[in-house]
């Protein structure tokens, strides 16, 4: 018996924090997705212990599982506990469910001791003394579930100072928990994991003559766990293909990985759910579409709001196996011996984390790099023959998005017969869902210009649009071959914001063309654009 108690979480943590550990446990024994929860949600949405008026019932915009036990103290989670360890998982659900069921009328909400249950609490004196240390080793030492979106009004945490100690960190949501571990496996002789993680540091920075200073590192992944939420509310969209629920990861600090939100960004509901069903049933997913279109934008803006860490790998001819495999390098060791070590590049680096490995413009990939690519793309692990033979084995939530100009099948246009290449049925096979990213509806590509530049006059927006609208025809038809993107409108737009009072709208508009567009072409894109801006009047 270690006495890592569900009683010594509750001591030796806030209450927050320890219904943290027991959601975290309870997810792990039965995770949120599982159909055994289903008749749970079912009854608790017909019940009055939710969105009743009853000092007892608890208010829920959308209820899911994530949701109702958020709504559950430390003594409810730990009734639910004894639920799945003297019944079984099916069968507590299937009694969680009936104890829904039964909470209609006020007489029946009366009688709950603690949400949503009507037993004795004289009975939890001995559910608290139930052993957490199993769960807990199983999940990586760590239950600690980032907490579900809040509905209500919550408490407000200060937000962590940026580490940027020479050490690792033990959040302090996990260090009680933690430190019982370690005293347990050391037989006592070690209690403070934070202060034998320091003492570690220190040997390994111990100064050598042939030792390179190292920078100190400033990006850091803080700790973050994945919870379950419904794509509606993640994203702020009501629409019914969108009702569905994924993994939204929350970190105790900002991570440098994730994508900063874009809140201007409109996303086509079409191609977000495809994106989402893609990432949920870990199926790997090729967004095609012509150049400045926003393909990369596009999945960049659905990990940020997402939590997904995002890393790119530009694909085009230029890439290098040591880049995006690895290479054997040299560094010194402590007695200052140069040896070799294999250094890992972006794929084997990106397998091992929950994130999205982005490969742009992977039609215009090399055979040689394709080839390492089709193992991985099969949700198998990476063999590092460099490396001695060394697995590389994918985290369970990491992803593989591709963007290109085609969808591998190589340019019947012409626009991109330079660097796209037909790519063989072997690669592309391994991408079952392929969608399609074209240019913003031209109201909508309107509305981000008049978010970026509030004060542009009527006259001149509507210069611009005439102008985006004819050019963007000119190149679907082949007259033009340079595109431009809703990143040349909007700054078109800030321009002419700023200029128009002094020099005129339709002056200040053919400036910002010049600026932006015309010296961007190239001469025989130069006289068709020109005869579109001539046009403007």
């Amino acid at each position: 018996m270690s006495n890592l108690t569900i009683k010594r979480i509750a001591e030796t943590h806030n209450a927050r924090e320890a219904q943290k550990v027991l959601r975290g446990v309870i997810q792990h024994k039965l995770p949120y997705e599982h159909d055994y929860w289903k008749p749970v949600v079912k009854e608790a949405g017909l019940s009055h212990a939710i969105n009743y008026p009853h000092q007892n019932s608890r208010s829920m915009k959308s209820v899911s599982i994530s949701q109702i036990l958020d709504r559950m103290n430390v003594a409810g989670l730990t009734f639910l506990l004894n639920y799945f360890n003297t019944v079984g998982l099916e069968e507590a659900t299937l009694l969680l469910a009936s104890d829904f069921a039964h909470l209609v009328g006020d007489d029946e909400l009366d009688k709950i001791t603690t949400w949503p249950f009507t037993q004795d609490l004289a009975t939890l004196d001995e559910l608290y003394e139930y052993d957490l240390e199993n769960d807990l080793m199983e999940i990586g030492g760590c239950a600690v579930e980032a907490e579900p979106e809040a509905e209500a009004e919550a408490e407000v945490e200060p937000e962590a100072e940026e580490d940027t100690s020479d050490t690792y960190s033990v959040p302090d949501a996990i260090a009680s928990a933690a430190n019982v571990l370690l005293e347990a496996a050391t037989g006592g002789d070690e209690k403070d994991l934070q202060a034998l993680l320091d003492e570690l540091v220190t040997l390994r920075k111990k100064p050598d003559y042939a030792a390179v200073p190292e920078v100190d590192a400033t990006g850091d992944i803080p700790f973050g766990a994945p919870i379950r939420k419904n794509v509606q509310d993640v994203f702020g969209i009501k629409h019914k293909m969108l009702d569905f629920e994924i993994n939204v990861y929350e970190w105790a600090g900002t991570n440098p990985f994730v994508p900063v939100v874009d809140e201007s960004y409109i996303f086509n509901v079409d191609a977000l759910h495809d994106r989402l069903w893609a990432r949920n049933n870990k199926e790997n997913a090729w967004l095609s579409g012509h150049t400045g279109t926003g393909k990369t934008t596009f999945e960049e803006q659905v990990c940020a709001r997402t939590g997904y860490m995002l890393f790119r790998a530009n694909m085009d001819s230029g890439i290098e196996r040591d880049t995006f495999v690895g290479v054997m390098g040299l560094e010194t060791d402590e007695n200052g011996n140069t040896i070799s070590k294999f250094v890992d590049g972006i794929l084997p680096k990106a397998m091992q984390m929950p994130c999205v490995l982005l490969l742009d413009e992977l039609d215009a990939v090399r055979p040689d790099i394709a080839y390492v690519l089709q193992p991985v793309l099969e949700g198998k692990s990476l063999r590092l023959l460099e490396d001695g033979g060394r697995m590389v084995h994918p985290h369970m939530d990491f992803h593989i998005c591709a963007t290109g100009n085609s969808t591998g099948q190589g340019d019947s246009s012409g626009m991109y017969a330079a660097a796209v290449k037909i790519q063989s049925r072997a690669l592309v096979n391994r991408f079952a869902t392929h969608i399609r990213i074209d240019y913003l509806p031209l109201a909508d590509e309107m509305a981000l210009v008049r978010n970026a530049a509030p004060t542009l006059t009527a006259k001149s927006e509507e210069y611009i649009q005439d102008f985006v609208m004819n050019y963007r025809q000119g190149f679907l038809d082949g007259t033009i071959v340079t595109p431009i993107s809703p990143r040349n409108t909007t700054t078109i737009g800030k321009y002419v914001a700023s200029l128009e009072g002094r020099i005129g709208e339709l002056a200040a508009v053919k400036k910002a063309l010049h600026m932006n567009v015309m010296l961007t072409i190239d001469e025989a894109d130069a006289i068709a654009v020109t005869g579109i801006m001539d046009r403007i009047s």
